[in-house]
């Protein structure tokens, strides 16, 4: 494995970009109230739903004289099978709506079967979780700067 695949792969496409993440679980959530005080011996009754790719697509719409980046996590088994996606990532809040931060690992809120569900997100590989970080960074701070450009 290359140093660049074991961060994770960026590719260009006609549409944006896309990253893709090898390492990934998903797990479910469980309610507050079951990991923490008295019930902390629950924490560990997560079950794993998913193991596979995790990648962040970029969806480029031209408007006017500028280029608007929109993001959508997918997590699939391979390059065409997917598991689940979250809704499109148009800006800084939604950004936010989607991808909090858990107790020790991050929280992706995915839409399936028109439902919106929270699940834990983990990574086998500390490379891969930094490249995964990294990037939702990089995406977290264009929206920050276009939040701040006068229309």
């Amino acid at each position: 494995m290359s140093c660049l695949e074991s961060v994770g792969r960026e590719v260009e496409l006609s549409v944006g970009k896309l990253w893709k993440f090898q390492t990934a679980k998903l797990f479910n959530v469980l309610p507050p109230d079951l990991v923490t005080g008295s019930n902390k011996d629950h924490s560990e009754e997560r079950c794993l739903l998913f193991q596979g790719m995790v990648m962040i697509q970029e969806y480029l719409e031209h408007d006017n004289q500028m280029a608007i980046s929109r993001y959508q996590i997918i997590f699939n088994w391979n390059d065409v099978t997917s598991f689940c996606k979250t809704d499109l990532i148009d800006g800084f809040e939604k950004l936010n709506d989607i991808v909090t931060k858990g107790h020790r690992y991050m929280h992706i809120k995915v839409t399936s079967c028109n439902l919106k569900v929270l699940l834990e997100l983990r990574f086998q590989n500390r490379d891969q979780e930094r490249g995964f970080n990294d990037t939702l960074f990089r995406i977290q701070e264009e929206y920050e700067i276009m939040d701040e450009i006068p229309w």
